[in-house]
Order: C-alpha cells, then sequence, then structure tokens
C-alpha cells in the first residue's frame, strides 16, 4: 500500500538524512516509512498514507456540487415545467454556441413535447437497451482493471526489472496524471463533436 500513496520520497545512501530536510507529516494523515530500494543497502524514506489518497479523489465532488448549481436545464424541461420563457432564453443560448446566431424565440409559439415517461433501473436491462448496457459495464469494468493492475503491479514488476523503487513510484504517478489529462482531453473533444452535429442538425 505505501508504494501506491507516496507523497514524499529521500533516497539514503548510508548516510543519515537531515531530519530539517524532511517535510512535516500530519498525525493520521501521513506516516514515515524506511525500505530497502536495492541490493546496494541503498534505503529509501517516504511519507504515505491511504487517506491522503481517498480525500485528493474526493475533489471532484466539489465540482460536481459546482455543476449541479450552474448548469442550465435543457429547453425540454424548462417547457415541460411551465417556464417558457425559459425555454426560449435557452434555445437562443444553444444556438448562439454551436451556430454563432441569434434570435428571440415567442415563447407563444413554442410546441412542448410531451413529458418522458418515467422508468426504473430495469430498463437498462429491457431488449432495448440490454445490449448497450452489457457494452458500458464491459467496458467500464476493463478500464478500472487495468487501472487496478497499474497501480498494484506496476512498481513490483518495476523494481523486478532492476529499477529502483522511486522510478517505479514515479512512472506509476505521471501515468495517473496522464489518465486524468487524456480523460479531460477526450471530455472536451466528445463536447465539440457534439457541438457540431448539433449544429447540422439545427
Amino acid at each position: 500500500m505505501a508504494a501506491h500513496s507516496v507523497l514524499w520520497g529521500t533516497v539514503d545512501r548510508g548516510l543519515p538524512s537531515p531530519t530539517s530536510s524532511m517535510p512535516a507529516c500530519v498525525p493520521g494523515l501521513c506516516e514515515e516509512i524506511t525500505y530497502v530500494a536495492d541490493t546496494a543497502g541503498t534505503t529509501a524514506t517516504m511519507y504515505a498514507n491511504w487517506r491522503v489518497c481517498y480525500l485528493i479523489g474526493a475533489i471532484p465532488v466539489i465540482y460536481g456540487v459546482i455543476i449541479f448549481f450552474a448548469m442550465h436545464e435543457t429547453p425540454h424541461w424548462y417547457a415541460n415545467n411551465g417556464q417558457l420563457d425559459k425555454a426560449c432564453e435557452r434555445l437562443t443560448q444553444i444556438e448562439q454556441a454551436t451556430r454563432h446566431t441569434s434570435h428571440a424565440y415567442d415563447p407563444n409559439l413554442l410546441i412542448v413535447p410531451p413529458k418522458p415517461e418515467k422508468v426504473g433501473p430495469a430498463i437498462l436491462f429491457s431488449s432495448k437497451y440490454i445490449v448497450a448496457t452489457a457494452a458500458i459495464w464491459t467496458a467500464y469494468f476493463i478500464g478500472q482493471f487495468c487501472v487496478f493492475g497499474m497501480n498494484t503491479w506496476l512498481p513490483s514488476w518495476f523494481t523486478g526489472i532492476g529499477y529502483s523503487a522511486t522510478d517505479a513510484v514515479t512512472l506509476q504517478t505521471l501515468n495517473n496524471v496522464g489518465a486524468i489529462l487524456s480523460n479531460i482531453s477526450v471530455g472536451f473533444v466528445s463536447a465539440g463533436v457534439q457541438k457540431a452535429k448539433n449544429g447540422k442538425q439545427a
């Protein structure tokens, strides 16, 4: 577990490390761990704790709360809830974002579609959606399994082929940073593709 949540690390090649260079260790959030890094007797000291990793993983919750209040509803939702003026305003915003034009829509001319039928989780396993459900669940499982494998086995594999524990943890950290950046990039690309598709259909 220690190699999964490294925060700071120093290498000691036989000489005691000065305590002044060590970062402050917050009780309950980190602990000092010293281990042998290679066959030459080199030791490495790191400060690690799984609680810090979980706290970092909770950061997106803040983003989710902000999005909950900042994201607009769809014109369909506004219209179905009797807010025709807001539906027209949202239509204008969508047109401006996708087609770079702007028109004022008359609420009295809106054709309000019927409210969608309420369904439960069982709809995911109906004949209409079972293939998509199985595909998404399989892809998600494989993705999570790859992340688990990389974070669990990569440090041991790298130290086994001759790299130091510090190098293994560094690569593991870079791998996770790359995964985060790739996910963000895919989100922007997907949004751009969908925006272009909406503009053509409008």
